[in-house]
């Protein structure tokens, strides 16, 4: 059975003269070979040349297009004319309980004709609840201008403009299809209204990309917008990287507008054909979307070429996931012959991959205020107690960095290193491994209600203050089990919604706060039998301890979760602390009574007896387990100085001293403390102002130092101690000579390059985590029954363009060698993960074939056995010459 094609979903209004809208939407998806499926907004009345009736559709009917859309099956989104603001509403509210799925909006403000398509109110609306959600949003330069607030007259100012909407959540794509004013057109190389060549601009957060391609005389253009945002949603429904998605997209268009034709009696302005050119789906076997320059590898018996020393090889049996890997290498098609040949990147005898460690330290004055402006010199930096040299360093100040040294910080275009004064953070872009990572964990079990809802107000108060936009922001709760709330987002107050919900829990402390009462009441009722109250004891701290497990399981595995996560990891955890030593201030209970009333038969042995529910080195093994994956916690005891109270009134019998209360604290403390101070994070304990606390929590995201050295060892997989101090001469010039006024992590695992990758494709799978270097993209090519009840064999297609790889020269005949390794991994719609499989591969390329080889993909075949379903796939791939990877998670349906 072949594979259904991806569905694709446009939300738009209608076009009764089918130029643009819905129609031209559809008619785009059906060229590239999706299944196209339409919500529309708004009945329009149109004309060929001008529209002159618009009749918005009312919020209910919206919202039944949109819900049956879901049953059906949705890979990807186009939104474009949504009329009104309830509109807008009902879309954002639909999305954001959607899973995750890539939406492009191209955001319809007024027609070309200069008819209003969306009212003034509905704008705000729009920045505010839909741009969060997006993956991409495709402005023209009209709407770049209302959206960012800048007045565009020629690139630099677009870029600025793109800057600004990027922070508003999506990657954007600013069109040039109107043209610069005619005055910047001659001050920008010719890019104005007029001149030969249009320039679109794609900034995705790091770097910018502009696709020139010569502006097409004609006067039939109706839809190109249109057009174009829904050939970037087809190509993202064909699961295309998004760089690559929007390159084939513009040079669709392209052939679309060489293809226009008139409509109407008087010519009106005429309408795009989408299907000019020579598309077709590009997942489709023997067929692609052919941008000019670049190669399109298909796997067909038409355009099937195999490299002079190809390796063979073997396949992989995985439980319920079968690979076995195939290289081909297309011809190069005749548009991307006529290009100017591609070099090789850089070449090497050999592969010498650096490991650097890098260290985040924060220094802070007597008040708790950042302490700036120190150089790499200021620090002492040691492994095992041993000096080793810091290779890189930087300051972050108010999320800006502000100063580097020579070495190995990676000099990103779009990222500057600006000098200390004025701070200006206008051109400066997050890297992916800077990015603030903040996961709120919500421990329901070890929390009371009470306690908790009164701490999400200053949550709420300090997602909206101190995370950004720039920052990514997941929500976990724990009762007994972890639970997703969020994935992550870089919307902070879909997070500060989502608190709401989670007030109506129950909070598993109450219940524990009980069994606790009644045990001191059966140990200060001194007729009670002193061996039996004994006993009552070893069972409720058994059963404290049994719990504690199962917490410490749930805060473990959600650690190392996050292990291949790049950027910067804060762990929010919240409840009302975590006994040490399960039930250590009833065994202080017991041992008063004991003292006090039964003296005869007391045996202070009991005591040693209670470390039996010591959960130190469980304790331990978590902090190794955060700093091993560059986790630090913050943690939080909501339950406030007054958190404990033995002293109740209506206790009868002995009458215990405050002791009691004082060990419940300490021993409630002392874990959440040591976690935050082992991990270089901060802790929160022991108060009612937690504004205070998470102020300066927020002080760690916006200011630290970054020291990076490399070991002498790699992949060891040891654990390594590490600690950095001031210099005595810092010391002496800042009056800072304690210790506490450096905090960092203070240990680090060397792992070895196979658990790095191993663990940032879990985290790709799990997390839905994607960083993609080397800009490969996983097509799903067909399935077929197999003779088990509910499986099939699914045939996906991994290419990777050569060009993107590193050759290493080889003998003397001028072959180029490519050496890689894959990784796969699979979710399961019932939540079993496949074991991670990796199979090395290389790839001789001879000098003849070595210039079309850096146009062309070469396509691994992946032959998977899956179950019927939605299933969740990543696959990564590592170039091992030049230690380039990327991580790449699809949900395929199979079987549906």
């Amino acid at each position: 059975m072949a594979a259904p094609p991806p569905r694709v979903l446009t939300i738009a209004g209608s076009d009764s003269g089918g130029c643009s809208g819905a129609p031209a939407d559809l008619r785009t998806f059906a060229a590239y070979g999706v299944h196209g499926l339409c919500a529309l907004t708004a009945v329009t009345a149109q004309s060929a040349a001008e529209v002159r009736a618009v009749e918005p559709l009312g919020p209910d009917l919206v919202r039944r297009q949109l819900e049956t859309a879901e049953e059906i099956g949705i890979e990807a989104i186009k939104i474009g004319m949504l009329a009104d603001t309830t509109t807008v509403e009902v879309v954002a509210s639909w999305l954001e309980r959607l899973p995750p799925t890539p939406t492009v909006l191209d955001p319809v403000l007024r027609s070309t004709s200069g008819t209003a398509l969306l009212e003034a109110e509905a704008v705000p609306v729009l920045v505010e609840r839909l741009l969060p959600q997006l993956l991409l949003v495709t402005p023209n330069l009209f709407e770049a201008e209302r959206l960012s607030g800048v007045t565009i007259t020629g690139l630099e100012e677009a870029r600025d403009a793109a800057r600004r909407i990027e922070r508003m959540g999506p990657s954007v794509l600013v069109t040039g299809g109107h043209g610069y004013p005619a005055a910047a057109s001659r001050s920008n190389g010719g890019t104005g209204r007029g001149s030969g060549d249009v320039t679109d601009l794609l900034f995705d957060g790091n770097r910018f990309e502009a696709f020139v391609h010569p502006r097409i005389r004609t006067r039939w253009r109706r839809g190109t917008g249109c057009t174009l945002s829904a050939a970037v949603a087809a190509g993202l429904g064909w699961h295309l990287p998004l760089r690559e998605a929007v390159r084939r997209a513009v040079a669709f268009v392209e052939r679309a507008l060489r293809g226009s034709y008139p409509l109407g009696r008087s010519g009106g302005q005429g309408a795009l054909d989408p299907m000019a050119g020579p598309p077709g789906p590009p997942g489709r076997r023997g067929a692609g979307i052919r941008p000019a320059g670049a190669g399109f590898c298909g796997v067909g018996p038409h355009n099937k070429q195999n490299m002079t020393g190809m390796s063979s090889l073997r396949s992989l049996a995985v439980v319920s996931v079968l690979l076995s890997v195939s290289m081909l290498i297309a011809p190069l098609p005749v548009d991307a012959q006529e290009t100017p040949a591609r070099s090789p990147r850089a070449t090497f005898e050999d592969a010498v991959h650096v490991k650097v460690i890098n260290v985040q330290v924060f220094v802070r004055d007597r008040d708790g205020n950042p302490v700036t402006g120190l150089t790499s010199d200021d620090f002492v930096l040691l492994e095992e107690k041993r000096p080793v040299p810091i290779t890189n360093f930087y300051e972050v100040h108010e999320r800006v960095k502000v100063g580097a040294v020579a070495g190995l910080v990676p000099g990103e275009p779009e990222v500057h290193i600006i000098d200390r004064p004025g701070l200006a953070r206008r051109n400066y872009i997050v890297p992916e491994d800077e990015r603030l990572n903040l996961i709120v964990y919500v421990d329901h079990h070890n929390i009371r209600p009470q306690n908790r809802n009164r701490f999400f107000r200053y949550v709420r108060e300090f997602l909206r203050q101190h995370v950004t936009r720039d920052d990514r922001v997941m929500l976990l709760t724990y009762n007994r089990s972890v639970k997703v709330e969020r994935e992550f987002t870089s919307d902070p107050q879909l997070i500060a919604n989502a608190l709401y919900d989670l007030e109506k829990h129950t909070g598993g402390r109450t219940m524990w706060d009980s069994d606790r009462a009644d045990l001191i009441r059966d140990i200060g009722e001194e007729d009670r039998d002193y061996f039996f109250v004994q006993g009552r004891v070893r069972i409720y701290s058994q059963q404290i301890y049994n719990d504690m497990q199962f917490t410490l399981d749930g805060l473990k595995d959600s650690v190392i979760s996050l292990a291949g996560l790049p950027g910067r990891k804060a762990f929010l955890y919240v409840s009302d602390g975590l006994p040490m030593r399960a039930g250590a201030d009833m065994w202080e209970a017991l041992d008063q009574r004991g003292r006090s009333v039964d003296s005869i038969e007391y045996d202070s042995n009991f005591y040693l007896d209670s470390l039996q529910y010591d959960s130190s080195r469980r304790f331990t093994d978590l902090v190794d387990t955060a700093n091993a994956n560059e986790v630090s916690f913050y943690t939080v005891d909501a339950s406030g100085p007054m958190g404990i109270n033995s002293r109740d009134a209506s206790m009868q019998g002995m009458a215990f001293s405050s002791n009691i209360d004082s060990v419940a604290r300490d021993n409630m403390h002392s874990s959440v403390m040591y976690m935050a101070e082992e991990t270089g994070g901060q802790y929160i304990v022991n108060t009612n102002n937690f504004r205070d606390g998470l102020n300066r929590i927020a002080l760690d995201f916006a200011s630290y130092y970054s020291l990076g050295f490399q070991p002498g060892h790699a992949g060891t997989g040891r654990r390594y101690r590490i600690k950095v101090e001031l210099t005595k001469e810092a010391q002496e010039r800042l009056g800072l000579k304690r210790d506490r006024f450096v905090r960092h992590r203070l240990s680090y695992r060397d792992k070895s390059v196979d658990t790095e990758m191993t663990e940032g494709t879990l985290a790709a799978l799990k997390l839905g985590y994607e960083k993609n270097d080397l800009e490969i993209s996983l097509v799903k090519a067909d399935e077929i029954r197999r003779e088990e009840r509910g499986l099939y064999t699914v045939h996906v297609d991994v290419q990777v363009p050569i060009g993107e790889m590193t050759l290493v020269p080889v003998g003397t005949e001028g072959e180029h060698l490519l050496r890689a390794r894959i990784w796969v991994q699979a979710l399961a719609s019932n939540g079993d993960i496949s074991p991670p499989q990796v199979e090395p591969f290389e790839l001789t390329i001879p000098a003849e074939d070595l210039q079309r080889a850096m146009e062309s993909y070469y396509t691994y075949t992946l032959p998977l056995i899956m179950k019927e379903g939605d299933q969740r796939l990543t696959v990564a791939v590592r170039d091992e010459v030049a230690g380039e990877t990327s991580f790449v998670t699809r949900t395929l349906r199979v079987g549906v």
